[in-house]
């Protein structure tokens, strides 16, 4: 008797631990389209990073494709602020940005304009 119930002792911390805990997780989209302002044509590979608007921490990333498109897997709603970025165009900032289950588990923030950085180089 004493060592079933040994047994049972030693058993119980592994069956607690393997319960899933709190509501089950539920993966989020983001995607969208990255276009030049001004010829209105895809930004193929553009940067987009998704960021925790509580404490600013990564919770998701990736790169618009040849066409423009991008979709980045969240793993979990929330609130978030967006970051576009490419080569020789402004960095775009898109605050706030919130994922709820009640509306849905994909977020399209459709078109978004990318402005190209007014540089000059001076002759050598």
């Amino acid at each position: 008797m004493r060592k079933i119930v040994l047994g049972l002792i030693m058993i119980l911390p592994l069956a607690l631990v393997a319960q899933p805990q709190g509501r089950p997780q539920v993966e989020m989209t983001l995607k969208g389209l990255v276009i030049d302002s001004i010829s209105e044509k895809p930004v193929e590979y553009a940067s987009i990073a998704v960021f925790s608007l509580r404490d600013s921490a990564l919770v998701g990333s990736g790169i618009s494709n040849q066409e423009g498109y991008f979709e980045i897997k969240l793993k979990r709603p929330g609130r978030f602020y967006v970051t576009v970025y490419f080569i020789g165009y402004e960095k775009l900032i898109i605050s706030p940005v919130e994922m709820r289950q009640d509306q849905g588990t994909t977020k399209n923030l459709g078109q978004i304009i990318l402005v190209p950085t007014a540089t000059s180089l001076d002759g050598v």
